[in-house]
Formats: C-alpha cells, sequence, structure tokens
C-alpha cells in the first residue's frame, strides 16, 4: 500500500507510467516519462541567460521585463509543486507515507498543465527577443535540462524514464 501511495504521487507528478498506455511492464522495469524540470524552477534567470544565449543590452532588459512578469505570475504554482515534489521524494525516501498523501493529486496536474500552458507561452515571448541562434542556444540547454533530470530520476527512484 506504501508503494502505491508513492507511485500516486510520481504520477501526479507527471511521471506517468507507459505500462497505463501498453500493458505490463517486462521484466519488472518501468519506463516513465520525467517531468520538464523548467516547470518546478522557471527559466533561467536573467544574469544566466545573458551568458547561456549571449544576449545585448536590448535583449537583456526585455528578458528581465518578461521573465520577473512570468516568475510573479506563476510563483505561488510553483512553490506548490516544488513543496509537493519536496514531500514525495522524502516519503519515498524513508518509506513514510502519511495517510491521504495523495490527497490534491487532481489539483496538481491542472497546475502541472496550466505551467505546461504559461511556459509555452512564455517560451513564444521569447521568439520576439532572440535571434535564431540564441534561441537554438537555449532549446539545446531545454533538452540538456531534461537530460539532467532523467538522469537524476534513475538514480533516485530506479527504472528508465521515456
Amino acid at each position: 500500500m506504501r508503494h502505491k501511495l508513492i507511485l500516486t504521487g510520481l504520477l501526479v507528478l507527471g511521471v506517468v507510467p507507459l505500462s497505463a498506455q501498453q500493458g505490463p511492464p517486462r521484466g519488472g522495469n518501468m519506463t516513465m516519462k520525467v517531468p520538464d524540470p523548467i516547470l518546478f524552477n522557471g527559466p533561467p534567470p536573467p544574469e544566466d541567460f545573458l551568458d547561456l544565449v549571449g544576449l545585448d543590452s536590448t535583449q537583456y532588459d526585455s528578458y528581465r521585463m518578461h521573465y520577473s512578469a512570468f516568475m510573479d505570475q506563476t510563483r505561488a504554482q510553483r512553490d506548490s509543486l516544488l513543496e509537493f515534489r519536496s514531500q514525495m521524494r522524502q516519503a519515498f525516501e524513508t518509506g513514510n507515507v502519511r495517510p491521504g498523501g495523495q490527497r490534491g493529486g487532481g489539483e496538481l496536474q491542472k497546475t502541472m498543465a496550466e505551467l505546461e500552458k504559461r511556459q509555452k507561452e512564455f517560451d513564444e515571448t521569447l521568439k520576439t527577443v532572440l535571434r535564431e541562434a540564441q534561441l537554438k542556444r537555449y532549446e539545446a540547454w531545454r533538452k540538456e535540462e531534461l537530460i539532467k533530470a532523467e538522469r537524476d530520476f534513475r538514480e533516485r527512484y530506479g527504472g528508465r524514464p521515456q
């Protein structure tokens, strides 16, 4: 029962077992989709983004304005996700799952879906700020961050991320 609650928590965070779509896993190895870390952490802060993509001063000012507004508008949602992720990690690592630990799952799925939508909108605004080469550097950074999250997931929980 304890592991079922933990798995439910991971599912709420967007870690979806493909076995639910493709039948039971073979050999006990479950493949999972790891949530995009940008949903939890947000896009890079302006100072980091400056170096990441090589912004000029006008681009930096524009990005800083968009970033600040975006982070202010999504702070409560991100804080909720970070808190839930922290609680689920702790529960998984200690084997302690509180009664009712899966409550709020529907709300968290809605929160993640809303953050995904808002992140896409933010990324679209970057197309008006960045040149093509800069946008490609940002997209490469996003891919690398997801690879790191998948590696962390494997080390932390085992299994294969999608």
